[in-house]
């Protein structure tokens, strides 16, 4: 294998790295604000009603995190 064939794959494969711990960090962090966006009322909710707290946080977790992660 030539050395320029050779340093293209290095490369091909550093942007695929790249590409996909992007994503897996996106993915995260839009789970997280969607749950942070109700944490004070699961924790006032938590002790009147548990099933509405129990819901909500599965349809968070049902939350798709990118375009097309349904």
């Amino acid at each position: 294998m030539s050395p320029a064939v050779a340093f293209a794959l290095h490369m091909a494969a550093g942007i695929l790295i790249g590409w996909a711990a992007t994503w897996a960090i996106r993915r995260r962090h839009r789970r997280a604000k969607a749950r942070a966006r109700l944490t004070r009322e699961l924790f006032l909710l938590r002790h009147h009603d548990p099933r509405w707290a129990r819901q909500t946080l599965n349809d968070i977790h049902a939350l798709p995190t990118t375009q097309g992660d349904r």
